[in-house]
């Protein structure tokens, strides 16, 4: 064959791969627009945005970005900084006790903290308490502009950690109803993140959810409806919706092949970013639609990592550099969902104690729901204090510089006549 011949050969065969991509394109364009379907466009509300000029009060960041906003003084901006990782290490050494404790007082930096801006954070507890729940802005359609508003999840992150610090230390000077009302206006704050799809938000709903689980267990006599609150939530659920998300910001590039390339790509260039970009979408989705029915306590993340990474077409040089191991993110949802377990289980052996004025000699549904086939371990031990563990040593919790890490056990040598129903 002539090269005139090979190259007219080449252009043909082009074409009618970039018809078999358009054909292909326009299916999961169909499939893409029934996902976005599933999370309505939504604006801000008053709420949010009254929120923000709250939070700016606060000088802890925006917790919500647009065009008119509020920017904090930078005299309070620094007054945050300036406690802000004494705030971590405080809530990092006490929240992962497996102790009961009354609670060590709060460092008096942030004590101090708490006295002079108690007006500022009475005020966003108000809000939360008492108004419609924030709504922020949310355009899937704009998924991937860089431009469109977006919640600070950093500084929704920051506000949490002030929430949960005036939970423990009104905790620990018996404040109850100021107690409860930060705790309060926590969980409903958290709510806000909850049906989000993006990954950056639920993952800062699970590290909220982790500091809520934490202060939890230190608290006494706490209403029912928090044991109910403790299970409610499926975390790993939320997380398969975040991941099937990551897999449709890699197939944009199978309609924007020159995104991020500018104009230097050939038509054949397009054409392959097109195909490697549909690959690893697809593939994406089918593996992370098998962790619905896998269990965290037998979960392999490297080898489901290396199996996805195995799915990707052996042309496709691409996605075999870039695709993504985002499964750990679906396991620390589930290790999660094992610490609110635990949390539900510390506080049902609570209310029991202070209903019967001893321990129970033994707690109901103890088999984890999570983790099926295993269950919690209670005991009473010899000096009638309890203890609470997990069946299973899971090898892979392995502790992580500057995250909290909560532990799967937990004891209490307190009496269970101290114990009183905050109703």
């Amino acid at each position: 064959m002539s090269i005139a011949g090979a190259a007219t050969l080449l252009v043909f065969l082009a074409i009618a791969v970039n018809r078999g991509v358009n054909e292909r394109v326009a299916q999961l364009d169909g499939e893409l627009e029934k996902f976005i379907e599933r999370f309505p466009t939504t604006e801000a509300n008053d709420s949010a945005r009254q929120l923000n000029e709250l939070t700016a009060d606060l000088g802890i960041g925006l917790a919500f970005k647009s065009g008119n906003r509020p920017d904090p003084a930078p005299e309070t901006i620094e007054k945050f900084e300036q406690i802000r990782e004494e705030l971590d290490r405080f809530l990092e050494t006490e929240l992962e006790k497996a102790t009961a404790s009354q609670g060590s007082p709060a460092p008096e930096s942030l004590r101090s903290y708490l006295e002079t801006r108690k007006a500022e954070l009475q005020a966003v507890r108000s809000h939360l308490l008492n108004r419609e729940l924030p709504i922020w802005e949310r355009n899937l359609r704009r998924r991937l502009d860089i431009n469109q508003p977006w919640p600070s999840m950093l500084g929704l992150l920051n506000l949490q950690k002030l929430l949960i610090l005036d939970v423990l230390e009104k905790n620990r000077l018996g404040q109850n109803q100021a107690e409860l009302d930060s705790l309060e206006a926590s969980w409903k704050l958290n709510q806000t993140l909850w049906d989000r799809p993006d990954l950056i938000s639920q993952s800062i709903a699970i590290l909220v959810a982790k500091l809520q689980a934490a202060a939890l267990r230190k608290i006494d006599g706490l209403p029912a409806q928090w044991q109910k609150r403790a299970i409610a939530w499926d975390y790993q659920n939320s997380m398969l919706k975040s991941l099937e998300l990551e897999s449709w910001l890699n197939y944009g590039l199978a309609n924007n092949p020159q995104m991020g390339f500018g104009d230097r790509l050939t038509p054949l260039e397009g054409l392959y970013i097109r195909l490697s970009a549909i690959d690893i979408s697809q593939n994406m989705r089918k593996k992370f639609a098998k962790l619905e029915f896998e269990n965290i306590c037998s979960f392999d993340s490297g080898a489901f990592d290396a199996e996805m990474a195995d799915s990707i077409a052996w042309w496709n040089q691409m996605g075999q550099i870039a695709m993504p191991s985002l499964s750990g993110q679906w396991r620390k949802a589930g290790k999660m969902m094992l610490d609110w377990e635990l949390t539900q289980k510390i506080l049902q052996a609570k209310t029991l104690a202070a209903e019967q004025g001893t321990w129970p000699e033994t707690l109901p549904d103890l088999e984890s729901k999570v983790c099926p086939g295993e269950r919690w371990i209670y005991q009473i031990n010899g000096d009638r204090s309890i203890s609470l563990s997990f069946s299973k040593s899971l090898d892979w919790l392995l502790p992580q510089e500057g995250s909290i890490d909560l532990p799967l056990s937990y004891s209490s040598k307190q009496s269970a006549v101290s114990f009183q129903l905050l109703y």
